[in-house]
């Protein structure tokens, strides 16, 4: 037989078999067991194994669907180790149990029992209890069962339900090498100087192991023994006496029936015995080898694939080339069970049709696409799953139905406008013979009427393909047909499209322009087909018979109302505006009559003259108007004039037709010439007005009253400015000067009526000066001077005179001294000329100053010459002899005097003599002088002895 035309991915097939056996094992060894492996074959054999390890809970297999036996492999837990002493080995049971589809096996995987590190722990599932001492005996190894009854169900014993049982083995005693039983054996009974610690007994098929017993010979209170196995449970060691033994014994291994506990000693312990195993019939039972694990492994054998059933999902496939079905192929064994990880092809009598990928569904089913063809009918599809050889493949077969379609357009009920781009949605419906909607097909349009073009078709619901039909410039009716690609022959059927004209009016424009250029009003045209239709979306613009006339961007309004701003030109008269279509057909065309009127510019004549200063300044106004009277604001208007000096400033529109600037003058006198411009906005008529500049002269007004030339004296000084007409002329910027140049002006006060002031300050100089204004920066006026008279000053002063009874001497007065003032100056004194002063104390140089001011604040101060005064006489006294003494001959005489203000001037002694009865007399006289001319003397004698006479 041919092979397949699609073979299913190998790593499907694999992934889809061992996942029973791999769920319980780590992912990098799924990877690397399902390399390489090839698809199961239909004949067989399909064997599925599941092992279970410990978990410390009840574990469930459920049997498959067409199995009826599974052949079960269970290993029984290790006893635990003590010390050096190893646990008894667990059984390992085989046996073939017959099971209905469905059926759930409760699966109990034992535990180890503990070590002494571990305290001697019960293994799980029946595992007796190591004894309790300083080293505690190994746990015994629970036992590993197969069950159809669930822990704690009601109506349904568990235990008694086991069907199959491996054995633990039983724990290890510590105090030497005192391994455990093995499953089905007894524990170790080590003997020494203390006694024999009995090893637990073995279980058997009907009753637990015996306890271990202790023979000691020595005291109890170290001693212990080991519990009988029961019913599932091996023993526990037990310690009885008041101290703690070194060494425990191991506890039993569980089973049908548990082993007994080993008993213990204050040195060692019995080994716990192994418990009994259940090996169904037919089956096996041996040791385990030391170190495998507790488990329990599930194997069967599906049988051959019988049958290969082939179903199709709902529906018919219709000739398309694009339509699909999916086909499902479900492989059973005769016993009903579904096989997964096949090699499935699928192939079909109609050439035409294609199958995608197969999938295998890991559950029996394989999965295929099937994609027809364009030929209608019945055609067959098989399924092969293969086997060993061709001659054991297992086929399965479908009759598939293929059915035609027809793709229609649906009436369209708008009638296009001959624009070239008005549009109208054509949409087509494909249906299947049996009323299936059918989508995903490649749908296009055409039509009769070669200007007309369809945009992206695009698929609805409902198996509906619509496009947009942009209509032509052509009025008429054309026919659009779809057209279908690569999808089989299905009958078309097509619709007629109506196109119709229309026509482009301009309203009439109402407002008259005027010729300034700028000024504009709205042009708006109207689209509207032959039946009423109002046309958007058109390219409108406008043109004029006025070359001179512009149009704006034109805005489409509601309605089909297209509307742009038209700017006038600067010429008088009427033109016609035309609407022009651009890229929408040949419409109707009517166009309008628009008007343009001229205008006028006045310039008023001001209201006064201006004055020759350079920044006088007139509101110069001008009004334009339209011929028919409207105000025009909103123009480029400036204003000129013929004096070439004369300024205008910014032009202000006030929005009435009324324009105005500020026009300054100039410093020429005489009459200009005002006139208006407008800028852009055509020829106006213009008038313009005549503005008069006149002259102007500054005066400083007469002074009569004198100033005195003291420097400090001040008066106000006035100067007015008037025009030749006699106006005052303010807002100046005067200047005051003097021919004196030692006059001073200080700031110029503009007081708002064209008279100018200032404080002048007067200089020391006296005499007439001629004092003059001018004016900065405000042309060149006439100016008329005053003269002003400085009367001379002369400040005031003081002199003092000396004075005394006795004329100095030496620069001294010995009697007192007056002082005397005399004043002089132009201006009276504040206050009375000083008084006389006398000096009549002693002292060396002594002075008076005084000081006199006038009424102008001057001053003027005198300090007397120096004057010393001693009237004080000076002291004298005589050294050399003393007043009335007698001297055998005539002493020395010396004159001594002191004055401490003038000093002393001279000190002279004269004398006189006279003779008596003893001797000559003596007298002198001392009188001392001082410089200032007084004088003190003093008087005495002395007698000078007559000598002895000789005998």
């Amino acid at each position: 037989m041919p092979r397949p035309l699609v073979r299913v991915s190998r790593a499907a097939v694999v992934l889809a078999f061992v996942a029973p056996v791999l769920a319980l094992l780590p992912a990098a060894t799924v990877a690397a067991d399902a390399a390489g492996v090839t698809p199961t074959v239909a004949d067989g054999p399909h064997l599925y194994a599941s092992t279970y390890l410990y978990t410390g809970t009840q574990q469930t297999f459920t049997v498959p669907e067409g199995v009826s036996a599974v052949q079960v492999k269970a290993v029984g837990a290790a006893g635990g180790d003590a010390g050096g002493s190893p646990g008894g080995r667990g059984a390992e049971v085989t046996g073939t149990l017959a099971v209905t589809t469905g059926q759930t096996l409760y699966l109990w995987v034992g535990g180890q029992g503990g070590s002494s590190g571990l305290s001697g722990a019960r293994g799980w599932n029946g595992g007796g209890r190591g004894g309790q001492s300083d080293t505690a005996g190994g746990g015994g190894g629970g036992a590993s069962d197969v069950r159809t009854c669930p822990a704690a169900v009601q109506g349904c014993d568990s235990i008694s339900s086991r069907v199959l049982v491996a054995a633990g083995g039983g724990g290890a005693g510590a105090g030497g090498t005192i391994p455990g039983g093995d499953a089905g054996q007894a524990g170790s009974s080590p003997s020494g100087p203390r006694g024999t610690a009995g090893g637990g007994g073995a279980g058997t098929a009907s009753a637990g192991g015996a306890g271990g017993v202790a023979a000691p010979s020595d005291s109890s209170e170290y001693a212990g023994y080991g519990e009988a196995g029961t019913l599932t449970t091996g023993g526990d060691s037990i310690r009885i006496g008041g101290y703690i033994s070194y060494a425990g014994g191991g506890g039993g291994g569980g089973g049908v029936y548990g082993g007994g506990g080993g008993a213990l000693l204050r040195f060692y312990g019995g080994g716990g015995g192994g418990g009994s195993s259940l090996v169904p019939a037919g089956g096996a039972a041996t040791v385990s080898d030391r170190g495998t694990a507790a488990s329990i492994t599930v194997s069967y054998d599906l049988g051959p694939v019988t049958e290969m059933r082939v179903r199709a999902a709902d529906g018919v496939l219709v000739a398309t080339g694009a339509d699909t079905r999916v086909l499902t192929a479900t492989a059973r064994t005769e016993g009903g069970a579904r096989i997964p990880g096949l090699d499935v092809d699928f192939s079909s009598t109609d050439p035409g049709q294609s199958f995608g990928p197969v999938t295998d569904n890991a559950d029996g089913t394989y999965s295929v696409t099937l994609r027809s063809s364009t030929t209608v009918g019945t055609a067959t599809v098989t399924a092969t799953a293969a086997g060993s050889t061709s001659a054991n493949d297992v086929l399965g077969t479908l009759d598939v139905a293929t059915e035609g379609y027809t793709v229609s357009v649906a009436t369209v009920a708008k009638t296009l406008v001959a624009t070239a781009h008005d549009t109208a949605t054509v949409t087509a419906t494909a249906e299947s013979t049996s009323g299936k909607k059918l989508t995903g097909l490649s749908v296009s349009f055409v039509s009769t009427d070669a200007g007309q073009s369809f945009g992206t078709v695009s698929a609805g619901g409902g198996g509906t393909y619509s496009a947009t039909l942009t209509g032509s410039a052509t009025p008429g009716t054309a026919t659009v047909t779809p057209v279908v690609t690569g999808a089989g022959a299905p009958t078309l059927t097509g619709t007629s499209v109506a196109t119709e004209g229309y026509t482009v009016s301009i309203a009439t424009v109402t407002k008259t322009l005027v010729a300034t250029g700028h000024d504009s009003a709205t042009v708006t045209a109207t689209a509207e087909s032959t039946s009423g239709k109002k046309l958007t979306g058109l390219s409108v613009s406008f043109a004029s018979t006025d070359a001179g006339q512009s149009f704006g961007t034109v805005s489409a309004g509601a309605g089909g109302t297209y509307s742009a701003t038209l700017t006038g030109s600067a010429t008088p008269g009427t033109a016609t505006v035309t609407p022009v279509v651009t890229g929408a057909g040949a419409p109707t065309l009517t166009g309008t009559s628009v008007a343009t009127e001229g205008y006028t510019v006045v310039v008023g004549s001001p209201v006064r003259s201006l004055v020759a200063t350079g920044w006088d300044v007139l509101t110069m106004t001008a009004q334009v108007e339209t011929a028919s009277g409207r105000a025009l604001p909103g123009l480029d208007l400036s204003f000129g004039t013929t004096d070439p000096e004369q300024a205008v400033g910014p032009v202000t529109d006030h929005g009435d037709g009324a324009y105005s600037a500020v026009l300054t003058g100039s410093t020429d006198v005489g009459s200009a010439t005002v006139t208006a411009i407008v800028t852009g906005a055509g020829s106006p008529v213009v008038t313009n007005a005549t503005v008069v500049t006149e002259g102007y002269s500054i005066t400083v007004l007469p002074m009569a009253e004198h100033l005195t030339a003291t420097g400090t004296a001040t008066r106000v000084v006035m100067a007015r400015a008037q025009t030749a007409s006699g106006q005052p002329v303010p807002d100046l910027d005067v200047l005051f000067s003097s021919t004196d140049g030692g006059h001073r002006f200080g700031s110029v006060s503009d007081r708002g009526d064209g008279t100018y002031s200032a404080r002048l300050t007067g200089s020391t100089t006296a005499g007439t000066a001629s004092i003059s204004a001018r004016v900065i920066g405000a042309g060149s006026p006439a100016t008329v001077p005053a003269d002003l008279v400085s009367d001379a000053y002369l400040a005031p002063g003081l002199t003092a005179t000396v004075s005394a009874a006795t004329p100095a001497r030496n620069g001294w007065y010995r009697s007192p001294v007056t002082v005397t003032f005399a004043c002089t100056g132009t201006m009276l004194p504040t206050t009375a000329c000083p008084a006389a002063t006398v000096l009549s104390g002693n002292g060396a140089r002594q002075v008076v100053t005084r000081s006199v001011t006038d009424s102008l604040g001057a001053t003027g101060s005198a300090t007397s010459a120096p004057v010393s005064i001693d009237l004080t006489k000076p002291t004298v006294k005589v050294t050399g002899a003393k007043n009335g003494k007698a001297y055998a001959k005539a002493p020395r005489l010396t004159c001594k005097a002191t004055d401490a203000l003038s000093g002393v001037a001279s000190c002279a002694i004269t004398t006189k003599k006279s003779r008596s009865a003893k001797g000559t007399l003596v007298r002198w006289t001392a009188v001392a002088l001082d410089r200032a001319g007084n004088s003190a003397s003093v008087k005495g004698s002395y007698t000078i002895r007559k000598p002895a006479r000789r005998r």
